[in-house]
């Protein structure tokens, strides 16, 4: 819909005020993201300007994940962390405790509206109803934390009662941009 284009299209035009200058980045700054997806949209917006490195290697599932010590020395050596947030990289907890408590650690995802995960979404509808708009249950780090993770049944991961899968949407991915666009000027 054109509403919906140009509305990233202004999104889009906005994150290049933020964007990274070769003042700014100086080769001195270490910034690791959490997946090869946040990786990818980072090193996007850096311009090649800064070296952006992927925790979670390129098909592995983040859900299931477990940290090596190659990878709490790598938490230990960056000065940036780039998280998608709502208890997603639930991996993370205990690393960041151990080696990463002067890592400062970004939440990309902040400003979203978050929609229900699974069934949370159609507790209250009718069977035969037509599941074509589902409503937010709030914008993350406005007014919505998504910490709060219920138990996993066997043989599945635990996502809790927020959709972690942002990403899933272009229009999110433009705020993951504008997100990390905002945090790579502050390096100054």
């Amino acid at each position: 819909n054109l509403r919906r284009g140009l509305m990233l299209m202004a999104l889009v035009m906005s994150v290049s005020l933020f964007t990274v200058t070769p003042n700014q980045a100086q080769g001195s700054y270490t910034v690791l993201a959490t997946t090869t997806i946040v990786a990818d949209v980072a090193a996007n917006i850096s311009g090649g300007l800064l070296t952006i490195n992927s925790l979670v290697p390129a098909g592995a599932d983040t859900h299931a994940y477990e940290p090596s010590v190659d990878d709490a020395a790598r938490v230990a050596e960056a000065n940036l962390l780039l998280v998608v947030g709502m208890d997603y990289e639930h991996f993370l907890g205990g690393l960041l405790e151990t080696v990463g408590e002067d890592v400062l650690q970004v939440t990309i995802s902040n400003g979203i509206q978050i929609l229900p995960y699974g069934d949370h979404a159609h507790e209250d509808e009718a069977a035969d109803h037509d599941h074509t708009h589902i409503e937010p249950i709030g914008v993350l780090g406005d007014d919505l934390t998504c910490e709060e993770a219920h138990e996993a049944e066997a043989g599945e991961h635990d996502h809790g009662v927020c959709d972690q899968h942002v990403w899933m949407n272009p229009l999110n991915v433009a705020v993951w941009a504008s997100n990390i666009a905002q945090e790579f000027a502050a390096l100054d």
